[in-house]
């Protein structure tokens, strides 16, 4: 019994059962820790698949938004060509993460909330070109010439409204974003102030300075009779202007 128990100086012996049981906990420590790493792997696996389901639909999101932003682009676009403006190149959509909203922005990165905000901003919150038109039609029928009409310091009398050089096509320099120049107008202007008339007239170029271009003239009548022409109607307003400052000058003298 002594030499199953103890050593021969006296020393407990370790019971062999208990070894055996300490060494038979190993296998399912192994085990332990071999579920614990499936569950582990298996838990990254649905969070990868969840992460990548999440980055799907992010993307899908985007993908509408950037359609949608075209296609207000493209509405825009639509608006300001049809209301006679130029495209909107380089002009963008911006969208609130937080609420959503939608941005016009132009390339000067100023931001307008609505459609009729950027027409106002370009000077389109007028009429479209169709009712320009029919308009102009209206009132060439209701006015014919020679009509009169109030203007600052006297009156204007329109004698000729003349006619668009549409065959000349549309590189002719006959308009610009907000003039028209048409071919044959004629006008009579008299100062309240100082009684002097002003007769003024579009011509063709061609005939003038054989340009394909309008030449402006401006005929002075009465006392100070003169004629002046040039390619630029605040030139020859300018050469008028000379010109009666001169006449002033002289009867001064």
């Amino acid at each position: 019994i002594f030499d199953t128990f103890f050593t021969g100086d006296g020393q407990k012996k370790v019971p062999k059962i208990a070894a055996d049981t300490a060494d038979s906990t190993a296998p399912r420590k192994a085990l332990s820790h071999k579920v614990a790493g499936g569950a582990a792997k298996g838990g990254a696996g649905k969070g990868a698949g969840k992460g990548a389901k999440d980055t799907a639909s992010v993307g899908k999101a985007s993908s509408q938004k950037d359609k949608a932003s075209t296609a207000q682009l493209a509405d825009l676009r639509k608006r300001v060509v049809d209301l006679g403006g130029k495209d909107v190149k380089g002009w963008k959509i911006s969208v609130a993460s937080a609420t959503g909203q939608r941005w016009f922005v132009s390339p000067e990165g100023k931001q307008f909330a609505t459609t009729h905000a950027v027409l106002k901003h370009l000077g389109l919150t007028g009429i479209s070109r169709t009712e320009a038109f029919a308009k102009a039609q209206t009132f060439r029928q209701d006015n014919a010439c020679p009509f009169t009409i109030k203007v600052q310091q006297g009156q204007l009398t329109v004698q000729h409204l003349g006619n668009l050089m549409v065959e000349k096509g549309p590189m002719a320099s006959f308009h610009d974003e907000s003039n028209l120049w048409p071919i044959g107008f004629k006008a009579r202007y008299v100062d309240s102030e100082t009684g002097t008339v002003f007769e003024n007239s579009t011509l063709d170029g061609m005939d003038v300075f054989a340009e394909d271009a309008p030449a402006f003239q401006v005929k002075v009548l009465g006392e100070s009779a003169a004629t002046f022409v040039d390619k630029r109607p605040q030139s020859v307003w300018k050469q008028v202007k000379q010109h009666l400052e001169d006449k002033g000058s002289d009867k001064e003298k």
